[in-house]
């Protein structure tokens, strides 16, 4: 819940959206690992490597519209 909301403030404070993304896409790729080891196959494991790759993309583009100097609303 928690990150979900980082990334809708994260429209008005890029900082905490990168911040909510990147926490997301930690959490998505130990779910991941954790689903290889329990012995899921990659398959029905494949949910959390979509959301891991998204959040991964999120992350990245509040990123750089922090290096473009984009601080937020003002």
């Amino acid at each position: 819940m928690l990150g979900s909301a980082g990334l809708i403030v994260g429209l008005a404070v890029p900082v905490i959206g990168g911040l909510a993304s990147g926490g997301l896409a930690l959490m998505m790729l130990i779910a991941f690992i954790i689903r290889l080891k329990v012995g899921d196959g990659v398959i029905v494991s494949a949910p959390s490597l979509i959301f891991l790759v998204i959040n991964t993309w999120i992350s990245y583009s509040f990123y750089t519209l922090l290096q473009e100097g984009f601080t937020g609303v003002q």
